[in-house]
């Protein structure tokens, strides 16, 4: 009897250790990228060859928007028992229009074998991008149209 119970506790772990493989609601994980120790949330990377050669795997965009100098992304992919790193890129360069708009993408690397539907929110920094376009314009504040990709909508920077 006791074999039983300890052979039913045991699959119940694994069951929950790889989430709800079978339907049901998605695990939600709240942890962050690697941090920053500032605002608690990683610099998003301005680098074109890094933004042409990023890699992609499958995952969903939910929702997106600004927090303070904050991109806030609320993303949905399979996984719960593995690593799972997205950065987000973009090539800086700024297309001009009024405002002035800019692509930027999430890079994600799933090395997670398990397929429990995870939701995440991540917290990007724009601060560097604020200096960027501060920088590239001469001056202290303004406007940046957000182009994320496979996002529908624009996403307002406004700093």
């Amino acid at each position: 009897m006791v074999n039983r119970v300890l052979l039913l506790l045991i699959g119940l772990i694994v069951v929950a250790g790889c989430g709800m493989q079978f339907g049901g609601d998605p695990i939600v994980d709240h942890k962050s990228n690697d941090l920053d120790g500032q605002t608690g949330c990683e610099q998003i990377i301005i680098d074109e060859s890094k933004f042409n050669s990023a890699i992609i795997d499958d995952f969903t965009i939910q929702n997106a928007f600004i927090v303070n100098d904050s991109l806030m992304v609320l993303v949905q992919y399979g996984g719960g028992c593995g690593t799972a790193d997205f950065d987000l890129l973009t090539n800086g360069l700024f297309m001009e229009s009024d405002p002035v708009q800019l692509d930027i993408l999430l890079s994600f690397i799933d090395d997670d074998p398990c397929e429990a539907a995870i939701q995440r929110m991540l917290c990007f920094d724009l601060s560097n991008l604020i200096a960027l376009y501060n920088d590239s314009y001469q001056t202290t504040g303004g406007t940046i149209i957000l182009r994320l990709e496979d996002y529908d909508d624009n996403i307002e920077f406004d700093f």
